[in-house]
């Protein structure tokens, strides 16, 4: 081509009368003109012989279209991909960003080509990479090549952000060039941000722990209900929320689920007691969820505090143990659930001895035989009969005898359940 034409006889001249070489014996790479004056690139090894007083140069040449066009192949897939690349020499100096790279780190491409690679990082990482590069070339010790990583990149207006960095060694010829592959975590990052700010304002208890129980993450309604700081917890075991009888089983059972794969918990919400840090014990209800973030398992529970309800139920128990009327509570299966003091004193019963039993062992015959019916009858129709309407019976106490009562039955439905609560006088 015309760059190289036009000085070529000054080189061969310049030789013959110096003879200092300067390509003589040495391979570089050139561009060649064919008949239909396209170019192409191609290897150039020159020698030179003496015949009597003539003088021969002989150019062993090496067609690289192949090469190029698969450099250029290449470089169309660096150019268009969508993570950011960056190529570096030795020494740090940038060979080679996408276009990605220069979207990403907000620059153009002659702002970072030939630039130190510090410039796309926070000082924290920009004042020892030289020394870090430097310490690989020196002594061979693989730290962070081939070994993805989170980091902090710099753009151009100074702002930082979050990235993942893959980075691989090429030798070519003398030279070494290490080629970073990036990640922007941006969107990650601040999805991430979203995701903490509803857990840290969640009014629920959430705590998160990892296959080994150890607690990676709990929320302020957590540290609050607990009477924790979250220094407190993070990187303790969950067992610390537990009373005993739980905190003692709680590996193996961790232990079994990552063995088995058997989901016990999982799931399926469930009423625990929790453990606060002066050792008292509430009421809790837990549902328990697992996430798989790489090799990673993480259980996430999400926990209501039953403290006030428990309170609450305590508070209708003693109303409804102290009540003078008698007070018998079954399911619809007809299986007593709850009877006050009043009930056990009027039937002659302990309570042990009635809740579990069918209520129809407080009947007299001819009511005992037909009441599974009627109770089947209006949980398929629904049509009340007796609900909310009092009216005389007998009862039988547990001695055989009867006696005349008054009955008034209501209904409660607590999730897919229902109770009959019966007030009897």
């Amino acid at each position: 081509p015309e760059e190289h034409a036009s000085q070529h006889d000054s080189y061969l001249e310049t030789y013959v009368t110096t003879g200092i070489k300067k390509v003589l014996g040495v391979g570089r790479k050139l561009r060649g003109k064919k008949s239909d004056g396209s170019f192409f690139g191609l290897y150039l090894s020159l020698s030179e012989s003496r015949i009597g007083n003539d003088i021969f140069f002989t150019g062993i040449l090496r067609d690289l279209s192949a090469q190029e066009e698969e450099n250029d192949r290449m470089m169309s897939i660096l150019t268009s991909a969508v993570d950011p690349i960056v190529q570096i020499t030795k020494d740090g100096i940038i060979q080679l960003v996408n276009a990605a790279c220069c979207k990403v780190f907000m620059y153009l491409e002659n702002e970072l080509v030939g630039q130190n690679v510090k410039i796309l990082m926070p000082a924290e990482h920009a004042n020892y990479h030289d020394s870090y590069l430097n310490n690989y070339i020196t002594t061979g010790v693989k730290k962070v090549l081939g070994v993805g990583r989170k980091l902090r990149g710099r753009r151009s207006d100074g702002s930082t952000f979050s990235l993942y960095l893959t980075l691989s060694e090429a030798k070519i010829d003398q030279d070494i060039f290490f080629t970073g592959i990036l990640r922007d975590l941006s969107a990650e990052e601040q999805e991430n941000e979203r995701m903490l700010a509803i857990l840290t304002s969640a009014v629920d208890p959430i705590v998160q722990i990892n296959e080994r129980g150890i607690i990676q993450l709990v929320n302020p309604a957590c540290c609050n209900v607990f009477q924790y700081q979250d220094s407190g917890l993070v990187g303790q075991n969950v067992k610390i929320l537990m009373p005993a009888e739980h905190a003692n089983v709680h590996d193996s059972y961790l232990k079994n689920y990552l063995t088995t794969g058997v989901k016990k918990v999982l799931g399926i919400g469930r009423k625990l007691r929790g453990r606060r840090k002066d050792g008292t014990m509430f009421a809790l209800y837990l549902t328990l969820s697992e996430a798989k973030i790489d090799s990673r398992t993480l259980f996430t529970g999400i926990m209501r505090d039953l403290s006030a309800e428990e309170q609450e139920q305590e508070r209708m128990m003693s109303i409804l143990s102290s009540a003078v009327d008698p007070i018998v509570q079954i399911n619809e299966k007809g299986i007593i659930q709850m009877v006050n003091n009043a009930c056990c004193q009027v039937f002659k019963y302990q309570d042990v001895d009635l809740v579990g039993q069918n209520v129809k062992i407080l009947m007299p015959e001819e009511h005992a035989s037909q009441h599974d019916s009627y109770l089947e009858t209006y949980v398929t129709t629904g049509i009340k009969k007796v609900l909310g309407v009092g009216r005389k019976l007998r009862g039988k106490k547990s001695d055989g005898s009867f006696f005349g009562l008054y009955l008034s039955l209501s209904e409660s439905r607590i999730g897919n359940d229902i109770f009959f609560t019966g007030i009897l006088r």
